[in-house]
């Protein structure tokens, strides 16, 4: 094969999206949760490695949190159309989250808690903050605070600070199911495209619109979370639907640095990054060493990974005194990685078992939504 033949060869996302061995998302989705877990470790005064590379332009985890949603609503879509079910996309959707999120919210309110207190036993117990932190179980709304817990730590009192995108995620999966009630693939087509502009619209426009937006959800409500994350969830969607079409090339290779350069240099970089992140996704994801398909943990981590590395990172810095943020991330990998697979042997693997199982479902023909 000649050198320009290379280059304009490519690979379609659709033949490559069932197959788990032809595809590198799980792996994109580890190198993500780890890069939160770094960008964490060096606290919230700190630069982190990707911070000196950019000029403090960019964290770890500015990078990780769009390649989660972006590959959340790619790949949360591919469960609603092979769903045999919209009652059953809805059911795995449930055992993927909360199951170990519930191993989470015991762990850390009955052992972790009691274990580093500075309240007496009583005291921590019959706190009212002690019953809220529940709630979090439900990904509501999250609470950051058990009583007495990290109170000298120089992160703040926050238990989790990760779980924050969870009560997102699942607003947006929620969307998805009832735009997909309407079985119309024109309507959810338009909903997307719509909902990318209002979004880009909030990046140009942000205080105004979210003045707006505060009138009707009340003055607590923040759009950063929306223009800066949705927005790749809704990008993720639109890939699935046109999933046959798209083709990553291997020209991308070079394309794709040169297009980051010049992105760094025009205003409002983040509306250019919308279409370049995703590529880049798409090219480490399909286009990535077979290699590394074959060096990704069998068992998916980044989830335990991702709800667990603060909770011990908090651990390590109020009971051991540490300066190198370094070593503050070794040893919360070193320790974060067998409760991930705890989380996944013990809970979510156990949990997706039963996927197919309940709610029963009629027959897919009838019901499966066709995307």
């Amino acid at each position: 094969m000649s050198n320009r033949e290379w280059l304009l060869s490519g690979c379609r996302l659709s033949r490559h999206l069932d197959e788990r061995k032809s595809n590198n998302f799980n792996w994109l989705r580890l190198v993500a949760a780890l890069l939160v877990l770094l960008s964490h470790c060096y606290g919230f005064g700190h630069q982190d490695p990707f911070q000196r590379l950019t000029n403090d332009l960019v964290r770890g985890s500015d990078i990780a949190m769009p390649v989660f949603f972006f590959l959340s609503g790619l790949l949360v879509t591919q469960s609603l159309d092979h769903s045999p079910s919209r009652l059953n996309f809805l059911w795995r959707r449930v055992l993927r989250l909360y199951p170990a999120i519930f191993l989470f919210v015991a762990l850390t309110a009955l052992v972790m808690g009691p274990l580093v207190t500075t309240l007496p036993m009583r005291d921590y117990f019959a706190d009212p903050l002690f019953g809220q932190y529940w709630q979090t179980a439900l990904l509501v709304r999250v609470y950051h605070h058990l009583p007495g817990v990290f109170t000298t730590s120089p992160h703040g009192r926050l238990v989790n600070v990760s779980l924050w995108s969870l009560p997102l995620e699942i607003k947006l999966y929620a969307m998805l199911f009832l735009i997909g009630l309407l079985r119309s693939r024109l309507v959810l087509l338009g909903a997307m495209f719509a909902g990318i502009a209002f979004l880009l619209a909030g990046m140009v426009l942000y205080t105004p619109v979210e003045t707006m937006l505060k009138m009707v959800f009340g003055p607590s409500f923040l759009l950063e979370p929306y223009t800066r994350f949705s927005v790749y969830f809704l990008i993720g969607v639109v890939a699935y639907e046109y999933r046959s079409r798209i083709v990553v090339y291997n020209y991308w290779l070079f394309l794709l640095p040169l297009a980051w350069l010049i992105a760094a240099w025009i205003p409002f970089p983040e509306i250019l990054s919308l279409v370049l992140l995703p590529a880049t996704v798409l090219f480490a994801g399909l286009k990535g060493s077979r290699l590394l398909s074959k060096i990704t943990p069998r068992p998916d981590l980044s989830y335990g990974i991702y709800i667990w590395g603060f909770p011990v990172q908090q651990l390590i810095i109020t009971n051991w005194n540490i300066g190198n943020d370094g070593l503050v991330f070794g040893l919360d990998l070193v320790f974060t990685l067998p409760l991930a697979l705890l989380s996944w042997y013990a809970v979510e693997s156990p949990a997706l078992r039963w996927k197919t199982k309940r709610p029963s479902s009629r027959t897919a023909s009838r019901t499966k939504l066709r995307i």
